[in-house]
């Protein structure tokens, strides 16, 4: 019933283009959005957000920005109990081409749509990750500059006679929390770990911990991008307080934790630390059989590392653990990550088979299997299991039990193959 009343409450939205609940952005104001919606539950801005109530309109969280100075609503955020991609938002808005794509400060997609008066605030880069929430906007918007990043180019060489360019900066330095995050099931960001003699630690947070929010950054709703905090943290001015909110064994209390500067080689390096520490852990869950525990370690460890230094066997790790837990799919796009690291990894390629083949994906199954064999690994079981499937799958039914079978039965050798590389 949920699901249903939510798609009904779209189509109702959809008749008044840019209108919520009969409020217009760019013409109600602060006294209109409070008789509408009622009292606001927090003011997040002083004078500039606020948020209220979600109950009444099958939503997490309803935010509303007003225009600094103005008392004009600027934009109605609004997030869905669930988690959907952009075509479902482009058949409920009857969205078409957008007509102002943007890049915000955390590095995500936000998507304007001037007909209806949407903008799709994406989780990510791009229009393939999930939408986190969409907004009514004033109009206004689409006029207003945004400011563009160059498109990198090649190196322009001085012209004779002109100024040199000036000396390289000194070593790049930024905020600096010291603690190791991760999502889990509820509200929030739980602490990991705190560094010793931290800013973190002398502010008193602990492991386990639950970050609510970052000054004004709020973090209630599930559906949170964690490449997006180190951005937040070290873009907050140094030696000046960070208001936090923590939840701690049910209680909730704020927090003030002064930032210190840090080199950014010096965090590259402790990040490059923690990650190897991180890897061998998920390894050991790995070969005791906790691949659960071992799928959260091993993805702590490569969000850690970083582009620059990323290593195959953290992902060939990582896409055996979902391999062993049955999830194929998640499986099948760790190892394809993998190969743009290395193209020629036998471990890779042969679970780009057996995960293509798990899905039911028969030509592909053969064409990795086969490209498997060319590359001549010594591992006897993956040598006679693509033999054998290269001759068995185009001879069978798409819904084949003996395949998964024999590949559960391998798994056993696959394990310490991987244990060994």
């Amino acid at each position: 019933m949920r699901r249903a009343a939510w798609i009904l409450v779209c189509v109702l939205w959809t008749a008044a283009a840019g209108d919520f609940a009969g409020l217009t952005p760019g013409v109600s104001t602060k006294a209109d959005v409070d008789r509408v919606l009622g009292a606001p539950v927090r003011e997040v801005v002083p004078g500039e957000r606020y948020e209220y109530n979600p109950a009444r309109h099958d939503a997490v969280r309803i935010s509303v920005k007003f225009r600094r100075g103005a008392g004009i609503v600027e934009t109605i955020d609004l997030y869905p109990q669930g988690s959907y991609a952009k075509a479902q938002y482009r058949q409920w808005f009857k969205l078409e081409a957008p007509d102002k794509p943007v890049i915000d400060e955390r590095g995500n997609l936000i998507e304007y749509y001037a007909g209806p008066g949407i903008a799709l605030n994406y989780s990510g880069p791009d229009d393939t990750s999930p939408v986190a929430f969409f907004s009514h906007f004033d109009l206004r918007i689409l006029l207003e500059e945004t400011p563009q990043t160059p498109a990198p180019g090649p190196p322009q060489q001085p012209a004779p006679g002109a100024p040199q360019p000036p000396a390289p900066a000194p070593a790049a330095t930024r905020a600096y929390l010291g603690v190791r995050l991760a999502l889990h099931a509820g509200q929030g960001l739980r602490i990991v770990d705190v560094g010793p003699g931290s800013p973190a630690a002398k502010a008193g947070l602990r492991s386990g911990d639950l970050i609510l929010e970052f000054d004004r950054d709020r973090f209630y709703d599930k559906a949170i991008n964690l490449s997006a905090i180190p951005p937040l943290v070290g873009n907050h001015p140094v030696n000046t307080p960070l208001r936090v909110v923590i939840e701690r064994a049910g209680r909730r209390f704020e927090a003030a934790v002064t930032l210190e500067a840090r080199d950014d080689s010096a965090i590259r390096e402790e990040n490059r630390k923690l990650a190897m520490s991180l890897h061998t852990q998920g390894r050991e869950r790995l070969d005791r059989g906790d691949y659960d525990a071992a799928i959260s370690l091993l993805r702590q460890a490569i969000q850690l590392r970083g582009p620059d230094v990323l290593e195959v066997s953290a992902f060939e790790d990582l896409g055996f653990c979902y391999f062993k837990k049955k999830r194929y799919a998640e499986a099948l796009s760790t190892f394809q990550f993998a190969s743009r690291i290395d193209p020629r990894s036998p471990a890779t390629v042969y679970f780009l088979g057996a995960s293509h083949d798990a899905l039911g994906h028969r030509e592909e199954a053969m064409k990795f299997y086969q490209a498997y064999l060319g590359l001549n690994h010594s591992h006897n079981g993956w040598n006679r299991f693509a033999r054998y499937r290269l001759k068995a799958l185009p001879r069978e039914p798409e819904k084949d039990k003996r395949m998964r079978e024999n590949l559960d039965k391998l798994l056993g050798a696959i394990q310490q193959e991987i244990r060994r590389k």
